[in-house]
């Protein structure tokens, strides 16, 4: 367990030629009680790229921190038939809590490949949730993220639950 995590994250990566790249700042699979700080520039690139900033899937029950430039990018090579990106700022599997406000400006996914080899995919600019509980307590502000494929800001896939407690700016 990590009770309090203070800390800006920025310009971190993870990079894989074949496999999964996940979490370019956190990768988490157990619980953070508390996280705060900003999230800047972190980078995942690989086959099937997940979270820019943040992989989760196990709990953190409270993050405070804005989220900029983030980027999952996916890398698609010869020999491969597929290769996807999920969540520029935050891919979820489990649980996570915003209780102060939190804004999410230019993350984005990104496909690279080899035209007509396979198929290149890019989901959730900011936030890809895929049937974690996802809440915000305070405002959150999305600006400028981008996909490449389908939900500019956010994706809430598999049964997901996505709860704004108060304003949501779009």
């Amino acid at each position: 367990i990590i009770e309090s995590l203070i800390a800006n994250f920025a310009n971190n990566s993870v990079t894989t030629l074949n496999s999964y790249a996940s979490g370019g700042a956190i990768y988490n699979s157990y619980i953070i009680d508390s996280a705060t700080g900003d999230f800047v520039n972190n980078v995942v690139n690989g086959l099937y790229a997940h979270g820019g900033a943040i992989y989760n899937e196990g709990t953190i029950n409270t993050i405070n921190g804005d989220f900029v430039g983030n980027i999952a990018n996916s890398i698609l090579h010869e020999n491969n038939s597929e290769a996807f990106s999920l969540g520029g700022a935050i891919y979820n599997e489990a649980d996570i809590i915003f209780n102060d406000t939190a804004s999410f400006s230019s993350n984005s996914n990104a496909t690279n490949g080899i035209v007509g080899v396979g198929v290149i995919s890019g989901s959730a600019g900011a936030i890809y949730n895929n049937g974690g509980s996802f809440t915000f307590n305070s405002d959150a502000n999305f600006t400028s993220n981008k996909s490449s494929s389908s939900g500019g800001a956010i994706i809430n896939n598999s049964a997901g639950d996505f709860t704004f407690n108060s304003n949501a700016n779009f």
